[in-house]
């Protein structure tokens, strides 16, 4: 059963009934609907109910009455006084309910002759059934709305890597593909960087996993420091990163590289009496579709792939820059 279905049935039970004064009211207290028994019981058809506020409607002995009457989530079980269309006052045992963020509230009453206890004990047994049907559809929408967060929780989990709070690598291919097919049609460009931090491998060994998980997270804040709002950043594989940089050019990728080197080259992090000094190598890759020769976007991965295993190779600490030419393609972890 769908959440409202639940809020929805008691709400037109109490707005068919001919022998309740039902009034549903925004969120300024004025009515947006009134049911069949406004009109058999108060003499107004239903639209000239709908605009007035609930001010000109009930009478109170003066003007602080209506506010402590529907202040906060509501009451009942109340004698009120309303305003009929014959010029009288009628008696109302009412009950008077804010829903959810108070956007929505509902004044339902029944008249009372005076001294029929019986009338007393049927109104208030159908102010019971109606409000717990109420209550029991904000209660639905309060667990769905919990659901909903559970599921957004999931969701994220699977696309986001726990330690550093970034993309996880298989969410790459689809921020890329959307970024690759983009440059395609307007002719733009686009970047791609993978970035290692170099020594984590030896440092796990030494001092164990939380060290390098540490040092990934304090990478991971500064990149994520220097990307702009519309870059893709990730984290590709144990020890590396990728940053997806549309609307960047080869010139313009390789000085935001050499930026984060410069950046974090040197910074020194004691785990224990361990000193880490932080060093990078980044392999940069670029495309344009009519000066470019790649193919596909996955040969943009195995471009940057190639340039940081060389910068790699050459001892870390750099960058290292695309060849021009067909990408060899190869398996990427």
């Amino acid at each position: 059963m769908a959440v409202g279905t639940i809020e929805e049935f008691a709400l037109r039970y109490l707005l068919d009934n001919t022998r309740l004064v039902t009034m549903v009211f925004d969120g300024k207290l004025n009515v947006v609907e009134a049911g069949q028994g406004c009109t058999a019981v108060l003499g107004y058809p239903t639209e000239e109910l709908i605009g007035r506020s609930i001010y000109e409607i009930v009478v109170v002995e003066n003007d602080s009455d209506i506010p402590d009457l529907v202040e906060g989530e509501g009451f009942a079980n109340e004698m009120i006084r309303v305003r009929t269309a014959f010029e009288s006052d009628l008696s109302l045992f009412s009950s008077f309910h804010r829903v959810g963020d108070g956007s929505r509230a509902f004044l339902v009453g029944q008249a009372i002759q005076p001294g029929s206890l019986k009338n007393n004990e049927i109104t208030m047994e159908l102010h019971k059934k109606a409000f717990s049907l109420a209550k029991t559809g904000e209660e639905l929408r309060r667990r769905n709305a919990y659901l909903e967060l559970a599921n957004q929780r999931i969701r994220e989990s699977q696309v986001t890597d726990a330690n550093t709070g970034l993309f996880k690598r298989n969410y790459l291919d689809r921020l890329l593909r959307a970024e690759w097919e983009r440059a395609k049609r307007h002719n733009d460009d686009i970047s791609f960087l993978l970035i290692s931090v170099d020594g984590l491998r030896a440092l796990r060994e030494l001092q164990g996993s939380e060290a390098a998980s540490r040092i990934l997270r304090g990478v991971a804040r500064v990149l994520e420091g220097r990307k702009r709002i519309f870059d893709g950043l990730g984290h590709f594989d144990t020890d590396s990163f990728y940053m997806i940089l549309p609307h960047t050019g080869m010139q313009g990728a390789s000085e935001l590289a050499e930026r984060l080197l410069v950046m974090l080259r040197d910074r020194e992090v004691r785990i224990g009496d361990y000193p880490f000094r932080i060093y990078l190598s980044i392999g940069v890759s670029w495309y344009n579709l009519h000066q470019s020769p790649l193919k596909t976007f996955d040969e943009l991965i195995h471009k940057a792939a190639d340039s940081l295993m060389r910068a790699q190779m050459a001892g870390g600490n750099q960058v290292q820059v695309a060849e021009a030419g067909a990408s060899t393609l190869r398996i990427v972890p």
